[in-house]
């Protein structure tokens, strides 16, 4: 048992530190994305407001 139990152990913790490095750089990813994506789009709403009313 302490065999099968040692792996459990270590294959646990190796798999949460994928999961939280996996999950931290899409997570950051998507923050950078939506700003830039909202203010891209924020951008062009302005400028299509601008041109109409001109």
């Amino acid at each position: 048992m302490g065999t099968i139990s040692t792996p459990k152990l270590v294959a646990v913790p190796v798999a949460v530190l994928e999961r939280e490095e996996s999950f931290d750089l899409p997570a950051d990813g998507h923050h950078f994305d939506t700003k830039t994506c909202r203010r891209s789009r924020g951008g062009s709403r302005a400028r299509r407001e601008l041109r109409s009313t001109r």
